[in-house]
């Protein structure tokens, strides 16, 4: 893994806002891309890419290696 979306990974544990911003702006077009391979409505699209980033920020704390 890339050792920049490594240090963003710590920087959100510590809840410093710029980790999260470097791993959304790193991946939501993938995220993106991935939701709509399995969703073809733009709307469900973006509330699941919404979703997952939520996730991602509350329980970033639990991630292990």
């Amino acid at each position: 893994m890339d050792q920049k979306l490594l240090d963003a990974i710590e920087q959100l544990k510590r809840g410093e806002e710029r980790g999260f911003n470097y791993i959304y702006s790193t991946t939501c077009r993938l995220v993106y891309f991935q939701a709509s391979t399995y969703l073809k409505n733009s709307a469900d699209v973006e509330d699941l890419v919404q979703a997952v980033y939520i996730a991602v920020y509350q329980s970033i704390g639990t991630l292990n290696d």
